[in-house]
This record gives structure tokens, C-alpha cells and sequence, in this order.
């Protein structure tokens, strides 16, 4: 329960916002020890990157499915100084509805390998946890795809 408690409050801020925060990786390691039966889909993403602008129309339709125990959370790998002239604008022009990051670390090879030893640092690249259990998937996810391995999660 405490544990709960504190996911709740690490993640309060977050809740019902359209604009990027910055956050550090243990928000993201939070989730990786979450015990409920919601998936959390985190995907790593940058306004630069066509691939992943390509796909974020699919995390969004899962956002506004609220039927389903999923929460998505997009991780923008832009740079933090980028926050307020580039991917707040981005995601204000796209009409983002997921919880949006902007992860504030200095050196990336300080936690890739937390996310996935199998990592190469491309994005995009998404990943699926659920009651601790993940699953790393590194390139351009379709709709269909995405959509099966949501459904695969939550069986």
C-alpha cells in the first residue's frame, strides 16, 4: 500500500496533462514494480524522429480506449532544454492526451541498459510492463502490432 501511495503521488502531477515534465528514471523504475493487473506501455519517442511521430497516432487511440487497464506514457528522448520551445508545442499542435516525459538525465548509457540490455539506444522503442514482467521492443510499432501486443499483455 505504501507503495501505492507513493506511485500515486510520484505520478499526480502527471495526471490529466497535455504538456511534457521532466522526470528522472526511477519514475520509470516505479513502474517496473507495479503489482495490478494494468499494463503500462512506456514508449521512447523524440519530435525529431519521423518513425516515431509516425506511430504515435496508435499510442494515442490506446489512450483514448479507457476501457482497457493500459496507461501510456511517452518518454521524449528530445533534449531537456527543448521542453517549452519544441515538445510542448508539439504536443499541444498534436493534441497528445498521454502522459508525456521528458526524461531528464545527462548521460544515456547511465540508464539504457535499465530500460533493456538489448538496447541499442534507437528509438523508437517501446516497453510493456505488467505485475513486473516486461517486454522491450525496439523499432516502429504499427497499430496492429501494438494492438496485439497489448492484447497478449492483458491475457
Amino acid at each position: 500500500m505504501k507503495k501505492l501511495l507513493l506511485i500515486l503521488l510520484l505520478f499526480s502531477p502527471f495526471i490529466g496533462k497535455s504538456q511534457a515534465r521532466q522526470i528522472e528514471f526511477n519514475s520509470i523504475d516505479s513502474l517496473y514494480a507495479m503489482k495490478n493487473d494494468t499494463l503500462y506501455v512506456i514508449n521512447f519517442w523524440a519530435t525529431w524522429c519521423k518513425p516515431c511521430v509516425e506511430e504515435l497516432p496508435a499510442f494515442e487511440n490506446v489512450t483514448s480506449q479507457r476501457k482497457l487497464p493500459v496507461r501510456v506514457f511517452l518518454v521524449s528522448m528530445d533534449p531537456p532544454k527543448m521542453l517549452d520551445s519544441r515538445v510542448n508545442k508539439f504536443i499541444s499542435a498534436w493534441h497528445i492526451k498521454s502522459t508525456v516525459w521528458l526524461l531528464d538525465v545527462a548521460n544515456a548509457t547511465e540508464w539504457i541498459d535499465r530500460v533493456s540490455p538489448t538496447w541499442s539506444g534507437a528509438i523508437p522503442a517501446t516497453i510493456f510492463v505488467r505485475n513486473g514482467k516486461k517486454e522491450f521492443v525496439e523499432k516502429k510499432m504499427t497499430a496492429d502490432e501494438l494492438a496485439e501486443k497489448i492484447n497478449t499483455h492483458l491475457k
